[in-house]
């Protein structure tokens, strides 16, 4: 993601499918530096986004992988 439309439409499908943790555009842009964000289109239809959390020194090996569809 890096231009501001794949950042807003990332925001857009957590923002809704996880309405507890609403993030403004500045904190998706910092999550950008250290994640692996995607958004999906099915043609030009936002169907979801994803995240890819690297293993760091807190979680050891592992890394989170967190996908998001939209109904």
């Amino acid at each position: 993601m890096d231009d501001d439309a794949s950042i807003h439409d990332w925001q857009y499908v957590h923002n809704l499918i996880v309405p507890g943790d609403v993030l403004s555009l500045d904190d998706v842009r910092a999550r950008t530096s250290c994640n692996r964000m995607e958004v999906a289109y099915l043609d030009d239809i936002l169907v979801g986004c994803t995240t890819v959390r690297p293993p760091t020194g807190d979680n050891g090996a592992t890394a989170t992988v967190i996908a998001r569809v939209l109904p």
